[in-house]
């Protein structure tokens, strides 16, 4: 938990195909050529989808959480 910075949700809208939402962690590693890294945690459909889940573990963890832009598949 300490190498967690927090989390982030990714908000996909359909251009090609379906609306999707990433929820993904930032964590600390020890490399100085990438000080952060961004894994998905978990994938669902629709871009709003994961909103109430990253808010609900941000709060269990005492992390922060963002919602990235609406951006759309390529």
């Amino acid at each position: 938990m300490a190498a967690i910075v927090g989390f982030h949700v990714e908000r996909l809208l359909p251009a090609k195909f379906s609306a999707v939402a990433r929820l993904q962690v930032d964590c600390n590693t020890d490399y100085p050529e990438m000080p952060v890294k961004r894994l998905t945690i978990c994938e669902a459909d629709g871009a709003d989808a994961l909103n109430e889940l990253a808010a609900r573990i941000a709060a269990a963890t005492g992390k922060a959480y963002e919602l990235g832009d609406y951006g759309y598949d390529s």
